[in-house]
């Protein structure tokens, strides 16, 4: 599944009406967007990459790009396919719904996809991050993680996750706050001229 024709499927377009905020008519209108950057209708790891490094020139945005392309390729088949890739892309528009923005910013983190985080995770997803922007972030690391890990054990469950982000805005903002950069810059190089 996942539209990898020149159309969608009809059980495609009916799930993402059903479990996205888009109207069938913004659903089709983002699929021409994403068919016109990634024509096969599959995105490989190494094309995220690429459109990683277009948005971001002057740094290294591999890494980030590879935690993204993780968390993306939800069935673990190596591509990203239209499904998966709307499904992202609503949770990231809908950052009035933070639920959801700090179910998948956790889900980022939870590289082990193990349920809990780790300080090596966080850490790894915020040197991702600064590399992205151009800083360091194994300090900045260890003071959220310390901030969040309420008894101490050396990991973060789910809750205090979400505990942490909801009392720190800006954490959340910075773990989830590249990709709504690439996001805007996805919708600026994709606008299809009416």
């Amino acid at each position: 599944m996942g539209a990898e024709g020149s159309k969608m499927s009809e059980a495609d377009m009916k799930f993402l009406v059903a479990n996205t905020d888009l109207s069938q008519q913004e659903i089709e209108l983002e699929f021409l967007k994403y068919k016109g950057q990634f024509p096969d209708g599959k995105v490989s790891e190494s094309a995220l990459k690429k459109f990683f490094e277009k948005v971001y020139p002057d740094t290294n945005p591999d890494a980030f790009a590879s935690l993204m392309f993780k968390s993306f390729d939800t069935d673990r088949n190596g591509k990203i396919n239209f499904r998966e890739f709307l499904l992202a892309i609503n949770v990231l528009k809908n950052k009035d719904k933070p639920l959801k923005l700090l179910g998948w910013a956790f889900d980022i983190c939870d590289i082990s996809h193990g349920g809990l985080i780790n300080k090596k995770e966080l850490e790894t997803v915020m040197k991702a991050s600064y590399n992205l922007l151009g800083k360091t972030p194994e300090q900045m690391a260890d003071k959220v993680f310390n901030r969040m890990d309420k008894n101490h054990d050396g990991q973060l469950t789910r809750e205090e996750f979400n505990a942490g982000c909801a009392a720190d805005p800006f954490l959340l903002q910075l773990l989830t706050g590249g990709v709504a950069d690439v996001l805007a810059a996805y919708k600026e190089r994709t606008a299809v001229v009416a």
